[in-house]
């Protein structure tokens, strides 16, 4: 395994060593004396890899929300006397930047993309803080709220916008564990949310529930699938809800090795205890299978992001478990964080521009995630709530575990985390000792940051 993430490892030394050698940040950061910003005329650029289903730049349809859009951007263009051109890119989203960086392009105001292409265009310098732009208050909820922002922040400043008021993408976080309630009442006497709701929801009760379900008869039922590099979900989970990492920022900026060992090796221990010795787990391939297992009713748990929860299609959860499909945040032992962003959500950084764009763009940056006509700030919440929700206390959780929400810190570990995964899956399986693996990991993970 040591031999399979170090080549991993060498793969990315020149992507780090890349992103971390050229600061493009050329631009003059100070105004002409005497400068008198304005928007007029200011031809404000979106540029977008359509990363996300629901789009600030895919606005041709004829649904409420594009409609809303359409008026939004008409009702800014007339107030200002800006334009807001919208741009779609089949390129990689890094292409189109590296080549404005380079003068080959003309540049983009805002950029709309997953969060881990923000994030790497953030560490390489490419994009500008809230707290630079003019006027702007970047701890303003509209650009989302203080989790959201801190997950994609680099030196105490914003990177990453998330548009909460307008619509375009349901708020989502990773490590949402959903279980099936018509399952766990007819077999376990534990409830979940008595559980949570007594301050008792822990990798104990979790386990006994875990038996209660497995029933292995003519029409077999499962806790969860088994967790692997295809499925890392439940894995990555149990060590964050319990404060674990692959890697923790360090007050300077640096990051350490974070996977401490003896609160490692309890957590692996647990989850073998359910996959090894009891015999608990499904074991799947292909994709969304762990979905369809859940959603067929085969598992009675699933651990995933909450755009599982936000899809209506036929196959997935919401349409086959109706109100039995419930929600809640990951059983911890420990006060740690029960929830993450992920690398796939999608979230919004602006370009690196000169001081005189910044000042002239950044009315209209400011107007572009306010309040559409006719909403309020709650209006997200309601359509979440009215759309994907049968149980107004699981809705409280996932508002809760979304503002509460930490880093994983996957993201700079994206070139590895698949060796880590595979590690532990052995460990779990019974095919390698969990110390061997903590040992292994650490030895590369430490490699990875020290390249860094």
């Amino acid at each position: 395994m040591k031999k399979v993430i170090a080549l991993i490892v060498t793969s990315c030394l020149f992507l780090i060593t890349a992103s971390c050698s050229y600061d493009p940040n050329t631009y003059d950061d100070t105004l002409p004396e005497g400068y008198e910003a304005s928007a007029e005329g200011y031809e404000y650029t979106i540029l977008s890899d359509l990363s996300s289903m629901i789009s600030l730049c895919d606005i041709s349809g004829d649904s409420l929300l594009s409609e809303k859009l359409r008026t939004h951007y008409a009702q800014i263009e007339e107030e200002l006397g800006c334009v807001i051109n919208l741009e779609i890119t089949a390129d990689a989203i890094e292409s189109n930047v590296f080549r404005s960086a380079s003068g080959a392009s003309e540049t983009a105001d805002l950029i709309e993309s997953n969060a881990s292409t923000i994030y790497n265009l953030m560490n390489g310098g490419y994009l500008t803080a809230l707290e630079d732009m003019p006027g702007i208050s970047a701890d303003d909820e509209k650009f989302g709220l203080a989790s959201q922002r801190n997950f994609l922040s680099l030196d105490g400043k914003t990177y990453g916008i998330f548009p909460l008021y307008l619509g375009v993408s349901a708020p989502t976080c990773s490590y949402m564990l959903y279980y099936n309630d018509s399952i766990i009442s007819q077999y376990s006497s534990l409830s979940p949310e008595i559980l949570l709701e007594n301050g008792e929801w822990n990798r104990e009760n979790f386990l006994e529930i875990a038996r209660d379900v497995t029933i292995k008869d003519s029409s077999p039922t499962y806790a969860f699938i088994t967790p692997n590099v295809e499925f890392p979900d439940f894995i990555d989970a149990a060590l964050f809800s319990e404060g674990l990492t692959p890697a923790v920022k360090n007050e300077d900026g640096s990051y350490s090795y974070g996977y401490e060992k003896n609160k490692t090796l309890s957590v692996i221990s647990w989850l073998t205890q359910m996959v090894s010795t009891y015999r608990l787990t499904l074991d799947v391939s292909g994709t969304d299978a762990d979905i369809y297992s859940f959603a067929n009713g085969d598992t009675a748990f699933l651990v995933s992001s909450a755009r599982t929860g936000f899809s209506l299609a036929d196959s997935f959860p919401q349409e086959s478990l109706a109100e039995d499909l419930r929600w809640i945040s990951f059983p911890s032992n420990e006060e740690g964080s029960v929830s993450s962003f992920g690398k796939n959500d999608t979230f919004y950084g602006i370009s690196t521009q000169s001081a005189t764009a910044r000042a002239d763009s950044a009315p209209i940056l400011d107007r572009i995630f306010s309040l559409m006509e006719g909403d309020s700030e709650t209006t997200w919440k309601d359509r979440l709530l009215e759309t994907y929700f049968f149980n107004e206390f699981d809705f409280s959780n996932y508002i809760s575990s979304l503002e509460n929400a930490g880093n994983d810190n996957l993201l700079e570990m994206s070139s590895l985390i698949d060796g880590v995964h595979e590690a532990w899956y052995l460990v779990i399986k019974g095919q390698k000792s969990a110390a061997q693996a903590h040992e292994e990991i650490e030895s590369v993970v430490e490699g990875l940051l020290g390249a860094s």
